[in-house]
């Protein structure tokens, strides 16, 4: 960090370095989250998922198996 840049500057900078990682995920965000409202999930155990799990695949995979009814232990 050098003396010119400021905490507000680098912020946005931030912001803009990670933008081509957010466009990219906003489709699977609002796929998940369809997926999830369907199998029954609200929205407060849909963040959760979303907070807990890193790995997207997982995620969809365990959306499928509480749409069948398999228990949360065999997750």
């Amino acid at each position: 960090m050098n003396s010119h840049s400021s905490p507000r500057r680098l912020f946005f900078q931030g912001v803009f370095d990670a933008l081509p990682l957010i466009v990219g995920g906003v489709p699977f965000g609002i796929i998940f989250g369809t997926l999830s409202l369907n199998a029954g999930l609200d929205i407060w155990q849909t963040i959760g998922m979303s907070s807990i799990v890193f790995a997207g695949s997982a995620q969809f995979v365990a959306i499928g198996m509480l749409a069948a009814g398999t228990s949360i232990c065999a997750i």
